[in-house]
Order: C-alpha cells, then sequence, then structure tokens
C-alpha cells in the first residue's frame, strides 16, 4: 500500500472515478490483504474542482449532480490504496442531504441507485486493474 494504515473504523472515505465519488464508511481494515471492508453511503455523480481551495466538493446546488443514496446496499471489500478520506465539510451536507430525503425513499430509486452502484465499481475496475491484482 502506498500510505501508511491511518484510517479508522467509521471514519467516512470515498473512491471516485471521473467526475463521480464513492463515500463509504470504513467498517475494518484488512492489513494482511491490504483491504477496507466498507459500508456504502452515497454515490454522488458530477463532482466539481473548486480550485481555490484545492479540493473536489459536489456541486449541490446544480441539477447536474446527482445523489444515490447506497445505505441500503451490500458491504464491499475493496483494495486499500484506491480510498482517499473525505473532508468534513463535504460529508456534513452530504449526511444532511441523506437524512432530510429519507421519507422520500421508493423501491424503484435504490434499484437505480443499485444499478449505478454496479456501473461505478465496473469503471474502477477497468481504470485501476492492478489494485485487484493479488
Amino acid at each position: 500500500m502506498d500510505r501508511p494504515n491511518d484510517f479508522q473504523p467509521h471514519q467516512i472515505l470515498y473512491l471516485q472515478h471521473d467526475r463521480d465519488r464513492l463515500y463509504v464508511e470504513l467498517i475494518q481494515q484488512i492489513v494482511s490483504r491490504q483491504m477496507y471492508w466498507s459500508r456504502p453511503l452515497a454515490l454522488v455523480t458530477d463532482v466539481a474542482c473548486y480550485p481555490t481551495v484545492g479540493h473536489y466538493q459536489p456541486i449541490w446546488e446544480t441539477s447536474e449532480s446527482a445523489i444515490y443514496d447506497l445505505r441500503q446496499a451490500p458491504d464491499l471489500l475493496w483494495p486499500a490504496l484506491l480510498f482517499q478520506p473525505a473532508l468534513d465539510t463535504e460529508v456534513m451536507p452530504l449526511l444532511s442531504t441523506l437524512y432530510a430525503s429519507e421519507t422520500e425513499a421508493y423501491p424503484e430509486t435504490a434499484q437505480v441507485a443499485h444499478q449505478r452502484l454496479r456501473h461505478f465499481m465496473h469503471q474502477i475496475w477497468a481504470a485501476a486493474p492492478e489494485a485487484f491484482r493479488a
């Protein structure tokens, strides 16, 4: 692994591909396999960079950005080197949005969210196959 194992259980991390981010909660580090067991929270599409602050953050106000609630999705076992720590300034609005929309959840919405998750995972796998070699 390229970075030290300094992430803690329950910390919010993300995986990014192009302009999409998958936010997850770290459940456990599997050090011997250099993997993270994580629980998906949300997939945010169309993430933009704010060059003045030097980090990425979702554009909450625009219609181009979409948030897919994945709190009911299955856990992931994914290579640790692909994860980045999420900043509080991006996680707090995301969690507020997820919990505010809880009453609006429909089965079709969950199905679309899971399809988007599968597509996102395939994109990451295709973009970084070396991370998945044992």
